[in-house]
């Protein structure tokens, strides 16, 4: 649920890509935290030459990996080997959701670089907001950014 940007990165050779990254779904990369500061590094590269709105950042989800998807590990395997990558990255859409846990908010969920994924989801709070909330849904595999005002980390 998001918009998907192709992104390149060239890192130079033995040099960094310039980011962090982590799966909890073991399906996606999470991209946890960039090093932009480090000149020399292909994200630092990208974003310098890219517009704002197309900027690689933090909470990003890595979708492919010169064309490998729907394998966390396959995918940081070509991260680590290759110096050239084309990377289908999603930019999530951020909706705020109230529930009220009741006796269970029937979430089971990991931690995604800077936020909390819902892993799988059973009866309890959020199915509530589901069926009451048809044109907002909550899925397994969305995140959770915010918790009462305040941004979550892992």
């Amino acid at each position: 649920r998001g918009r998907v940007l192709t992104v390149t990165l060239k890192r130079q050779s033995g040099g960094s890509h310039g980011m962090l990254t982590d799966s909890s779904d073991a399906v996606t990369l999470d991209v946890a935290s960039l090093d932009e500061g480090l000149e020399q590094t292909a994200v630092g590269d990208y974003n310098a030459s890219a517009e704002a709105a197309l900027r690689l950042r933090d909470g990003d989800v890595i979708l492919s990996v010169n064309g490998i998807h729907g394998n966390a590990r396959s995918m940081q395997a070509e991260l680590d080997m290759k110096d050239q990558v084309v990377c289908k990255v999603c930019r999530m859409t951020e909706f705020e959701i109230r529930v009220v846990k009741k006796h269970s908010f029937g979430i089971d969920i990991g931690h995604a670089g800077a936020s909390l994924v819902i892993l799988k989801m059973s009866d309890g709070a959020f199915t509530a907001w589901n069926e009451e909330n048809p044109d907002k849904k909550v899925r397994d595999l969305d995140r959770i950014l915010e918790i009462n005002g305040q941004r979550v980390g892992p």
